[in-house]
């Protein structure tokens, strides 16, 4: 099973339980949906909006979000959100806002094939549309598929800047006359300059789909013999699936998984496979770098995501190095992260610094975890352990004293136990 089908388990799941046991219910929506008249198109269009769960926490800082442009959004919306979603929230690119741009299924040929018309609504009329209403950055991206995909490819050949992010899905069709234009769209980049920026394009077919595979090894073939500067280019061969149909017709979903991960190979949250590769790259001083740079290109602060400590601190885990550990827990308390950890992930943590005599860091982190387990006798017990290592008596029966305190309590079956701690240093 490969990357792809291993992430996108986006099945919905239906509810079992009989509609007169629910004892509450409210209605589900995902994002808006906008209606406009179009001077263009001489007609009403309509958008499907999604902004990001943070949009309002994140208005005062001026965080400006990357645009996903959906030709027939009708089709695609709730899957481009659900994968964006899921992509952003284990940190391998940014949150998205989410545009679909909606179509009727009984006249998709027709409607596509007005391509210098369309090329102007989505850039007189759609992106004005979005970016007066919205906090957007200047990475926008455009995903079609099949006769959607093919005027991507002819907007990408003609307005190229327009998106910085083309996602091709199954295009058709692509081969004579829509093929000679992309062609002598592209001849005409590097002499009209219509490359200011880096724009990047992701085709992508099913290998039984037929004359549209034919089409989209035509387009790789000429790509091949390209050499164009800020032009980078993917071309993903899907798996058959049980049908040729099947096939076609879900190759979106990939093409949408591989567009997005592709386009943001700096974006994702660091994770080592060794030690050794943590400090051969430069350890934290190029973890820090990294996210500093990071922060810089998609605009917003240069801290490492929570993702990050969690992968940091699992390094030094596996590895049993409580050296690398007491340096990212000294990170991790400098940046004001201990509180922020889950208990069970800073228990681990205490555990190995102390029982390898890194005294002062499995204090803090101790001193963590009473704050997020106060009545915990346990967490005194160990703290009073580490003082008594230190010979710092008096510390130690302050803490035992309290976890014989809350042992009672709590009539706890440790009792004993801890009666005899404070035994021992009286």
């Amino acid at each position: 099973m490969n990357q792809f089908s291993v992430l996108l388990v986006l099945v919905i799941l239906s509810s079992a339980t009989p509609v007169t046991s629910l004892a509450d219910s409210k209605v589900n929506l995902v994002g808006n949906n906008y209606t406009f008249h179009s001077s263009i198109l001489e007609q009403s269009r309509e958008l499907q909006v999604y902004v990001p769960g943070s949009f309002k926490e994140k208005q005062a800082t001026n965080k400006k979000y990357s645009v996903l442009y959906l030709l027939d959004g009708h089709n695609w919306f709730l899957n481009a959100v659900s994968l964006s979603n899921l992509l952003a929230q284990y940190g391998e690119i940014p949150e998205l806002i989410i545009v679909g741009i909606n179509t009727d299924d009984s006249s998709r040929y027709q409607f596509f094939q007005k391509k210098a018309l369309l090329r102007d609504f989505l850039e007189s009329e759609v992106i004005p549309f979005i970016e007066q209403r919205f906090p957007v950055s200047d990475q926008r991206m455009l995903f079609g598929w099949q006769y959607a995909g093919a005027l991507t490819l002819d907007i990408l050949a003609k307005k190229p800047s327009l998106f910085s992010n083309y996602l091709v899905s199954s295009p058709f069709p692509i081969e004579g006359s829509n093929m000679d234009e992309f062609i002598q769209g592209v001849s005409q980049w590097s002499k009209a300059d219509l490359l200011p920026n880096k724009v990047y394009l992701n085709i992508s077919a099913n290998q039984t789909e037929g004359t549209v595979k034919l089409g989209t090894d035509l387009l790789a073939d000429y790509l091949k013999k390209q050499s164009i500067k800020q032009f980078t280019w993917d071309y993903s061969e899907i798996e058959p699936l049980r049908s040729v149909s099947l096939g076609h017709r879900f190759s979106p979903l990939e093409t949408l998984f591989q567009g997005l991960i592709n386009y943001y190979p700096d974006y994702p949250v660091l994770e080592f496979d060794s030690v050794a590769e943590f400090k051969a790259l430069g350890g934290m001083v190029y973890v820090k770098s990294y996210y500093l740079q990071r922060a810089e290109k998609h605009g917003f602060d240069p801290e490492i995501p929570e993702e990050g400590w969690f992968y940091l601190g699992r390094l030094a885990l596996d590895a049993n190095d409580p050296g690398l550990l007491s340096l990212i827990v000294k990170e991790m308390i400098a940046n004001g992260q201990l509180d922020k950890n889950n208990a069970q992930r800073n228990s681990s943590y205490a555990k190995l610094l102390a029982n390898h005599k890194y005294y002062n860091e499995a204090i803090a982190v101790y001193r963590s975890l009473i704050r997020q387990l106060p009545t915990e006798p346990m967490l005194y017990k160990r703290l009073g352990d580490i003082y008594r290592s230190m010979q710092q008596v008096e510390l130690a029966r302050i803490n035992y004293r309290q976890a014989l305190n809350l042992a009672v309590k709590q009539s706890s079956v440790n009792l004993s136990e801890h009666k005899a701690d404070l035994e021992s240093v009286r």
